[in-house]
């Protein structure tokens, strides 16, 4: 568990065709972003929770109310009707009903009970005042979802799951939804779980970060401890990193918590690591963001142990974004490319013009893949 207490606690496993999702995970309060590629059991994870589906083994309780159980080999199972839940669900294509007017939509889950919020109330929290007797073809898309997302909330849930909920938004819709969502977490003290395969949805939104691939869950943490940490190859890829280092440990420097070793016939320092031995062969990941380009004259001023990690590079593309450049940078001693990512401001004070540059992989910024 990322720390806190325990909302959700997830040990299952589900067939589908040939695909077997087995996931084993505790969630604490807060919201969560469940990132993967498509394909990889996202959905699956939360229709298991909301009762759409029902595995074939294992545990489900959202803090001490059992949803499913049941034991391997067992027959017997328990599993509490969806509606008995008390989850809110959103799905990817919203589940709307066209016949239905934007207030009917909103109540349809409360038939015959009390709403836990009046309709206006909603409407106008929401920001949908003024548009309940409009039917759902005359909404934006992002009004849509507002309507989705009332009607989820109008039964009083103890957890709410968003299935993709900014896959067709527009920036600024997205940027209105991501405001809307801490709100609703906020004033309802309300645990929040959602599926993206966008990094940045995840990295704004969440407090915590699940990666699930291939229908396992990979890490789980705190959304800053599993960016800059992953614990693999897989990880780190579906975390954005690019480049990776192989190589092998020839050093360590206890006092100074460093280790070295070979890269591709040159030395490199990194982080010191419990458990590594010497001969040992590593895996290191670094962020584009992270290897930093050296002004000139700046590679005097650096201190000894960090000159270790200087190294001159080769341009071999450049290309230009919103934000900044992306090089794909070539060194003499090593066939793999690396890509790094340099400011607008730090490209034109030290890139421009330049075939070649000096480029240093700071220790601290390396992460050790297992």
């Amino acid at each position: 568990m990322p720390g806190g207490f325990v909302v959700l606690k997830v040990k299952a496993e589900k067939k589908l065709g040939s695909m077997v999702f087995s996931f084993d995970l505790e969630l604490p309060f807060g919201i969560t972003a469940v990132l993967g590629p498509s394909g990889s059991g996202k959905s699956t994870l939360l229709k298991l929770v909301a009762g759409i589906l029902e595995p074939e083994e294992g545990e489900i309780k959202l803090k001490e109310q059992v949803f499913f159980r049941k034991a391997p080999q067992e027959k017997k199972h328990y599993s509490l009707p969806p509606y008995k839940r008390r989850i809110g669900y959103v799905s990817q294509n919203y589940g709307l009903f066209p016949h239905l007017n934007v207030e009917q939509n909103i109540t349809f889950g409360v038939q015959g009970n009390k709403p836990t919020v009046p309709v206006t109330k909603m409407l106008d929290w929401m920001r949908l005042s003024g548009l309940g007797k409009r039917r759902i073809h005359q909404l934006s898309g992002g009004q849509q979802q507002r309507v989705a997302l009332a009607r989820a909330l109008m039964t009083g849930p103890s957890l709410l799951l968003l299935d993709e909920p900014f896959s067709a938004l527009d920036n600024l819709v997205k940027n209105k939804l991501r405001q809307d969502l801490m709100g609703i977490h906020r004033e309802l003290e309300l645990p929040i779980i959602f599926v993206t395969h966008n990094l940045d949805d995840a990295m704004v939104l969440g407090d915590y970060i699940v990666i699930i691939d291939e229908g396992r869950v990979l890490q789980i943490g705190r959304k800053q401890d599993v960016f800059s940490r992953p614990n693999s190859i897989q990880t780190a890829k579906l975390l954005g990193v690019r480049n990776f280092i192989h190589g092998m440990v020839t050093g360590h420097d206890a006092v100074k918590e460093r280790m070295f070793i070979d890269w591709d016939g040159k030395k490199l320092a990194v982080p010191w690591a419990e458990g590594v031995q010497l001969g040992q062969k590593v895996t290191y990941g670094i962020r584009g963001e992270n290897i930093n380009v050296v002004k000139t004259n700046q590679n005097q001023q650096l201190e000894p142990e960090l000159t270790t990690n200087l190294f001159s590079a080769q341009i071999v593309d450049t290309v230009q974004g919103l934000m900044g450049y992306r090089l794909v940078l070539s060194f003499a001693h090593t066939s793999r490319k690396m890509e790094i990512i340099v400011s607008n401001a730090g490209y034109e004070r030290h890139v421009k013009g330049k075939k070649e540059i000096q480029v240093i992989f700071e220790p601290q910024f390396l992460c050790l893949l297992r």
